[in-house]
């Protein structure tokens, strides 16, 4: 925690942060008043002192909480004020890493993809709306048919999984546009083959936690 005061009407004070290194994770700028006085507001710069966003509370003596999720090794600035321009405060200020990413993490895209084994069931999340979880599967000696199930562990993600070959090539997928509804693909696969599956929010809104389940049965000739 850092201690600080707005001291007077037009006071503001800055500070910047990097986040962490490894994982893109949700972020919390913590804001804890000291005061009866201060009507707390945040605002986030980038690193070109871009504006990101603002959060307020208009009550006196309030705390406040400002969550978004970054990328690994990231510099922030954020503005510590009072909302009308008036009151002044103590005011105590931290920020920290939620660590709110699954153990299958940084699988963000399809070059950081995380090898699993067919037959494996795992458990895992999407973060937010722009999450996306990339596995590898390499088949068997022989020809089967994979099947890829989403066992929904929230009320709010739509699951969507997408397949792709060897080279990275789109080879469909499968969805379930309710929030909270599973889904599960199928697809006949070639023996000793790669194999890259998504599984993201359809429409890149929403996060929730998930099992995922990929099994072989032979395939049947003809």
């Amino acid at each position: 925690w850092v201690t600080a005061s707005i001291g007077a009407s037009k006071d503001a004070d800055f500070f910047t942060f990097t986040t962490p290194e490894a994982h893109r994770d949700w972020i919390r700028i913590e804001l804890q008043n000291r005061s009866t006085t201060l009507e707390p507001r945040l605002m986030l710069y980038d690193a070109q002192k871009t504006h990101l966003g603002t959060q307020l509370k208009k009550t006196a003596g309030a705390d406040l909480t400002y969550g978004f999720v970054a990328p690994p090794k990231t510099k922030y600035v954020v503005r510590a004020s009072n909302y009308y321009g008036e009151s002044v405060g103590v005011y105590l200020i931290r920020v920290v890493p939620a660590k709110a990413y699954d153990a299958y993490e940084p699988n963000g895209d399809i070059l950081k993809a995380k090898a699993i084994d067919v037959g494996t069931t795992l458990e895992a999340g999407v973060m937010d709306g722009h999450d996306h979880d990339y596995y590898v599967i390499k088949t068997g000696d022989v020809e089967a048919n994979i099947r890829i199930d989403i066992e929904n562990r929230s009320t709010s993600l739509h699951p969507e999984i997408g397949l792709y070959d060897a080279n990275k090539t789109w080879l469909g997928h499968q969805l379930n546009k309710t929030a909270g509804g599973d889904t599960s693909y199928t697809f006949k696969a070639q023996a000793n083959t790669k194999y890259f599956i998504r599984v993201r929010d359809y429409y890149s809104e929403a996060a929730g936690d998930y099992t995922m389940m990929v099994s072989a049965q032979a395939a049947k000739d003809g």
